[in-house]
């Protein structure tokens, strides 16, 4: 079986939806990283729970993909974004989630 065959293939596990959301190791275009993160992460509540419960918490790159792009970018329509404000937070999903702030910040 060829690479680009498996990534047709649907995740049966976190495990599998994490590499396919990773450039990495999902770089192919019609079915590459960004495809899951615009189109089936945000369609599937399955992956949707896989994805906030296992790995954010656990992957750096997909962690980092995150919040340094799709939080601020509003990818797919605002889904990550939303749906950190308004579920993650008040569940206390968030607090599994690690933020550090710069010994340089300053509130006045």
């Amino acid at each position: 079986m060829y690479a680009k065959e498996v990534n047709n293939q649907a995740p049966q596990s976190a495990d599998e939806l994490k590499a396919k959301l990773n450039p990495a190791t999902n770089p192919y275009g019609a079915t590459g990283w960004n495809y899951w993160w615009d189109q089936e992460v945000p369609n599937n509540p399955t992956y949707q729970a896989w994805f906030w419960e296992n790995i954010v918490t656990s992957d750096n790159a997909v962690y980092s993909m995150l919040w340094d792009k799709a939080v601020p970018e509003l990818w797919s329509n605002q889904y990550y974004y939303n749906y950190f404000f308004t579920t993650a937070v008040p569940t206390g999903m968030a607090i599994s989630y690690s933020f550090s702030f710069s010994a340089s910040s300053s509130f006045r």
